[in-house]
């Protein structure tokens, strides 16, 4: 047995014994049993993988709350930023159901034309990325997804330039 292999079952041993209590700091971090779990297991690598780099750790169960508390702050920003992300998407849908009461309808042609030109115009406002993704999902009709893919963005990066473009033209069609 090697020592890379004594670290990893000394590691082990650590974060077995340690478990229970790293375990309800998570939860009364975090507030669900779910995301503490996951938490749990990221712990316990980063635990093992800094043992096994015969990292000298002087009291590894302050060491193994450390890395559960950074891991918990991550989680935490992460879900902050995912809720965040929701709520504009969901006021951006709101602007978007706003925004389709003055976009052109059947019995009134020269109104849509003449709402669809000023659309045309204030598209020209915007980023090239954003005018992009706005064209690919609203007149395209693909979905953020295939949006994300065929520009080789991210989801949320799509979502965000969504909203952009819908908040600039709903406030500048009034």
């Amino acid at each position: 047995m090697g020592v890379q292999d004594s670290s990893i079952q000394d590691a082990t041993a650590v974060f077995l014994e340690a478990r229970g209590k790293v375990k309800r700091f998570l939860i009364a971090r975090l507030g669900n049993i779910e995301d503490a779990e996951e938490i749990l297991q990221e712990t316990f690598l980063s635990f093992e993988k800094a043992c096994a780099s015969n990292h000298r750790i002087e009291n590894p169960e302050a060491y193994l709350i450390r890395i559960a508390g950074n891991l918990a702050i991550d989680r935490i920003r992460q879900n902050a930023s995912r809720r965040q992300r929701e709520a504009d998407w969901v006021e951006a849908q709101k602007s978007s159901d706003r925004l389709g009461e003055v976009l052109p309808s059947q019995e009134n042609q020269v109104a849509a034309r003449l709402d669809i030109e000023r659309i045309a115009e204030l598209l020209e406002h915007l980023s090239p990325q954003v005018r992009r993704a706005f064209i690919l999902h609203k007149f395209e009709g693909l979905s953020h997804q295939a949006v994300s893919e065929k520009m080789g963005l991210s989801k949320s990066t799509i979502e965000k330039h969504m909203i952009k473009a819908l908040r600039y033209l709903l406030s500048n069609m009034e």
